[in-house]
C-alpha cells in the first residue's frame, strides 16, 4: 500500500483483526467503517477549509478576522 506508514498498516490490522472477532457487521451508526469514514470527511473538510482560510483551526493568524489588535 503505497503513502502509508506503519502506523496506518498497524491500524488497519488492528480494525480487521476487531471485525474478524466481533462478526462482519461494519457499518452502522458506531461502528468502524462508518467511524472511519466519518474521520476521513471531517479531516478532508479541515483540510480544505484550513487551505480557503489561508490558516489551521484556532490558529492566531484568523482571531479578529487576521487583524493585529
Amino acid at each position: 500500500m503505497d503513502g502509508l506508514d506503519a502506523v496506518d498498516e498497524q491500524l488497519i490490522g488492528q480494525l480487521a483483526d476487531r471485525a474478524r472477532s466481533e462478526g462482519p457487521r461494519l457499518t452502522g451508526e458506531g461502528e468502524p467503517l462508518a467511524r472511519l469514514t466519518k474521520r476521513v470527511v471531517e479531516s478532508a473538510f479541515e483540510g480544505e477549509m484550513d487551505d480557503h482560510l489561508g490558516y489551521a483551526k484556532h490558529d492566531p493568524a484568523g482571531r479578529n478576522g487576521g487583524k493585529l489588535a
